[in-house]
């Protein structure tokens, strides 16, 4: 005689039916990560690019109740580079009016190796507006930098970039990022864009901890390059 399958020890009890989709909400996200993260990975001009690390430690402390002050060391050690090749020092303030927009002016200063004629002075103005579309939450910055480097000619470039949160996997927040860039002046031209994912944890009450890979392309001559991979590890301090 076959299997009842009507029988309630073949069935699934409403308590295990709600375990289940309580599961799959947890990790609809990391899976929807991964996949993001191996068609990137995938991609054939992956194997031709130059890999970057670039480790930040950032610091960050209130003046008001909406404005914070925010410093960050920011060195940059390419694959055939054994120390860091290039070091940029940022500083600023995050003033937040309202609860949906950041106002962000900055100050970052850029050296590259040795050459001190390879410098950069770069002010930077940018906006942030925040929001929700379902359970991710939705980042846009529009930013604006005015780029000073030595003995070469100074233009500004546009940066916009979108981040998506997606909802937690444990206490890890998993994210997607694009950012494109746009040169004014002599090229006036769409020149960059930056696409990755990665993961934001606690570490304690004030330390955190971002892990980001991100897929960096750049136009030169009119012509896309196969783009370079960097991988990212942001520690910040809040006091």
């Amino acid at each position: 005689m076959g299997a009842d399958f009507t029988d309630n020890e073949c069935l699934l009890t409403d308590r295990e039916r709600k375990n289940m989709k309580r599961l799959a909400r947890q990790w609809k996200p990391a899976l929807i990560l991964l996949l993001f993260g191996g068609m990137l990975i995938c991609n054939p001009a992956v194997a031709e690019s130059d890999f970057a690390y670039r480790p930040e430690l950032c610091l960050t402390g209130p003046i008001v109740d909406d404005v914070l002050w925010t410093a960050s060391l920011e060195p940059k050690i390419t694959s055939d580079a054994q120390q860091a090749n290039e070091i940029s020092l940022v500083g600023g303030f995050y003033w937040k009016p309202m609860d949906y927009l950041a106002v962000i002016p900055q100050f970052k200063y850029v050296t590259k190796g040795v050459d001190d004629s390879s410098n950069e002075l770069r002010p930077r103005l940018a906006m942030e507006l925040t929001g929700k579309a379902g359970v991710c939450k939705i980042a846009i910055r529009n930013r604006f930098e005015y780029r000073m480097k030595e003995d070469q000619d100074e233009y500004w470039r546009y940066r916009g970039r979108i981040k998506i949160k997606l909802p937690k996997v444990g206490t890890i927040t998993p994210f997607l990022y694009d950012e494109v860039f746009y040169e004014f002046g002599d090229k006036d031209e769409l020149n960059g864009n930056e696409i990755g994912f990665g993961g934001g944890l606690p570490l304690g009450d004030q330390l955190s901890l971002c892990l980001d890979i991100r897929f960096c392309h750049s136009r030169s001559e009119g012509k896309w390059g196969t783009g370079d991979i960097n991988f990212l590890t942001v520690l910040k301090y809040s006091f």
